[in-house]
C-alpha cells in the first residue's frame, strides 16, 4: 500500500483558525444576526449546524463518547472509535429489526447509521441542514439559558476536493478520470462498496458532506444532510487537517490562499445569550419551531410547550417591569 504523505501537524483549534482568518463573527443584536444570515452566511453551497453553546466543539456523538470513555476506560491508550461504532451498529441491528416495518429497514450501512443517529445512538455522522434558519432554531431554542450560542457554516468544496485528491493519490478503487476535481466524477459514497472503503476501512483521512438518497419526514422538514469523517481523530480536527492541506494546489495558488486568506470553507457565527429569546420569537413568526421541524404528535406537543414557555416568560417580564 502506498504510504500517506506526511503533512504538517496543525496545533491551533478550529475557532483559533477562524478568528485568524476573519471567519469568526458575532451577531451583536437581532438585526445583525439576520443580516449576516442573509449576507455573509448566505451561500447556496453552505450547510449549517446550530449549537446551543458556542464553546462546544464540532464533534460527532461518537467523538464525544470516545473522548469521554477513552480516559475512563483506557487512560491514555488509543480507543478506536471505528471499532466502537461497529459494536454499536451490530447491537442496534439486532434489536431494531423487531421495531421497523419492512419498508423502513435500511439497505445500506450509511442508512443504518442515519437511523441510529435519529434514535440517539452515537455515530460518526454530524447532523447538518441546508437552512441557516433551521440551524438558528437549534442554536437558540434553549433561549432561557445564558450561554452564547453559535452556527457553523460549512461548504463542501474544499473538504471534497482534498478528500478526492487523497483518495486518488492512494489508489482508491474507483476510476477517477481526471487530475482536476469534479463533483460529477465522485463515486456514490452512499453505496456500501464506496462508503465502507472510504470511511470504514481506516485507510484514508477524508471527510465529506453526504446528502441521503432517501428521506423521512424529519429529514425533509429540517432539510437535513450529514457530515462524515473516516479519521480516528475528532471530526473538528479532521476538518482542520483538510482545510490546511494545500498539497492538491499548485504552489502559486497555495501561496495566494495563505496570504489572502480567501478560503471560505468554514465560518462561525456567535449569538450572544441576551438576544436568543428575541431571535426565537422571530423564528416562530417565520413558522420555524418544534411543530414544523419535528413532524408528528411529539413535535406538535413540543411546539405547544415552546409557545407556552415563551408566553409565560413574556408575562413574567411584564409583571417585573410594572413593579
Amino acid at each position: 500500500m502506498q504510504q500517506r504523505q506526511s503533512r504538517p501537524i496543525v496545533t491551533m483549534t478550529l475557532d483559533q483558525y477562524l478568528s485568524s482568518h476573519d471567519r469568526l463573527l458575532v451577531a451583536s443584536d437581532v438585526k445583525r444576526c439576520f443580516d449576516l444570515l442573509f449576507g455573509a452566511f448566505n451561500h447556496p453551497s453552505y450547510y449549517y449546524r446550530g449549537v446551543s453553546n458556542e464553546k462546544y466543539r464540532l464533534l460527532s456523538s461518537l467523538d464525544r463518547m470516545v473522548l469521554t470513555t477513552r480516559h475512563i476506560i483506557l487512560g491514555k491508550s488509543k480507543f478506536h472509535k471505528g471499532f466502537r461504532e461497529q459494536l454499536l451498529a451490530r447491537e442496534f441491528k439486532k434489536v431494531a429489526r423487531n421495531h421497523l416495518s419492512a419498508n423502513a429497514v435500511p439497505s445500506t450501512h450509511f442508512e443504518w447509521l442515519s437511523v441510529m443517529q435519529h434514535y440517539g445512538v452515537p455515530t460518526r455522522l454530524v447532523d447538518l441542514t441546508k437552512s441557516p434558519f433551521v440551524a438558528l432554531y437549534f442554536a437558540v431554542r434553549d433561549w432561557d439559558k445564558p450561554e452564547d450560542a453559535a452556527i457553523w457554516a460549512i461548504a463542501p468544496h474544499t473538504l471534497h476536493e482534498v478528500s478526492f485528491f487523497r483518495l486518488k493519490k492512494c489508489n482508491f478503487p474507483y476510476p477517477m478520470r481526471d487530475t482536476n476535481y469534479s463533483y460529477s466524477q465522485m463515486p456514490d459514497f452512499l453505496a456500501d462498496e464506496y462508503f465502507s472503503k472510504a470511511f470504514l476501512s481506516g485507510k484514508y483521512d477524508v471527510a465529506m458532506i453526504l446528502n441521503p438518497s432517501w428521506s423521512n419526514a424529519r429529514l425533509a422538514s429540517q432539510q437535513g444532510a450529514f457530515l462524515v469523517s473516516s479519521a480516528e481523530k475528532a471530526i473538528e480536527d479532521a476538518i482542520m487537517d483538510l482545510i490546511n492541506d494545500k498539497s492538491h494546489l499548485d504552489p502559486i495558488e497555495a501561496k495566494m490562499q495563505d496570504e489572502h486568506r480567501i478560503d471560505m470553507s468554514v465560518m462561525k457565527l456567535v449569538i450572544p445569550g441576551k438576544i436568543k429569546k428575541d431571535i426565537f420569537t422571530e423564528l416562530r413568526r417565520m413558522n420555524i419551531h418544534a411543530a414544523t421541524l419535528f413532524p408528528g404528535i411529539e413535535g406538535a406537543a413540543q411546539g405547544v410547550l415552546e409557545y407556552g414557555a415563551a408566553e409565560e416568560w413574556e408575562t413574567h417580564m411584564e409583571v417585573e417591569t410594572t413593579k
